[in-house]
């Protein structure tokens, strides 16, 4: 029978499980929620890279902003490059390339929120202000 105390100690043995498989293969496992009845039970696994030599998520998003930039248009030396867009300052932090209509991360300087940006505004936007200086 799968009740709550089944589902702790699932957790317990795959969080110990996804700690030791994910140091030997430089990522990170994360379990979500649990859902289950009397018969079955269900749950989602979140597995993402991690930069060897770190493990900092803001390497991670700086290697895969290297390798994938010249697919949207910008260069590596974009990267931390700094826009302005509806009166904020932003700054490039990376990329998700699996979103093909909003690939570019960038963070509010202000408040420090992270927002999804287009290549095409982001591009002419840089493009832009390098013009103009």
């Amino acid at each position: 029978m799968i009740d709550r105390d089944f589902c702790k100690d699932f957790r317990t043995a795959f969080e110990k499980f996804a700690e030791e498989f994910g140091k030997a293969n430089n990522c990170v496992i994360e379990l979500g929620a649990i859902n289950f009845n009397s018969l079955a039970g269900t749950f989602k696994a979140n597995v993402s890279g991690v930069e060897a030599d770190s493990g900092d998520k803001e390497s991670a998003m700086e290697r895969e902003f290297y390798n994938y930039c010249r697919y949207f248009g910008l260069e590596k030396s974009d990267y931390l490059a700094e826009f302005k867009y509806n009166g904020d300052s932003w700054q490039i932090i990376g990329l998700q390339p699996n979103r093909r209509t909003y690939p570019i991360v960038a963070r509010n300087k202000r408040n420090g929120d992270e927002r999804l940006f287009t290549q095409t505004i982001v591009r002419h936007i840089i493009r832009d202000e390098e013009d103009e200086d």
